[in-house]
């Protein structure tokens, strides 16, 4: 089995038209994908989840609950956690104590889904 099809991300992204790209590219590749529209809908899909999650994927800036605080509460309970962060807004935009965080990525839109794929390895360690 290879080793993407034991790996479990959680992708938050409030447009549903991007979610759906994402998931699909990540599904093709042998990921689990757990689908949630804001950080407020990410916490409630993890607490009835019962396997681990490998990895978060959020957009930075989403209604409820944006990106940066879902990380924050994550890290609370899973400090290991990896996390690619998805914006639209140039890298030098982001508060620097944003990506300061161990195991927290940048990925910057827009991206092509062989990029999405490679950072999403890359990140987990995978060939």
């Amino acid at each position: 089995m290879p080793e993407s099809q034991s790996t479990t991300i959680l992708l938050v992204e409030d447009e549903p038209e991007v979610r759906n790209v994402i998931c699909r590219v990540l599904g093709k590749h042998g990921f689990t994908v757990l689908e949630a529209s804001d950080g407020q809908d990410a916490l409630q899909l993890l607490s009835q989840q019962t396997e681990p999650i490998d990895l978060l994927i959020s957009d930075v800036v989403m209604p409820n609950m944006n990106g940066i605080e879902l990380r924050k509460r994550l890290l609370e309970t899973r400090p290991d956690l990896k996390v690619i962060f998805l914006s639209g807004y140039p890298e030098g935009m982001l508060q620097r104590e944003t990506l300061a965080t161990a195991n927290t990525y940048l990925m910057e839109k827009p991206f092509t889904p062989g990029q999405l794929a490679d950072k999403v390895k890359g990140v987990l360690g995978l060939p």
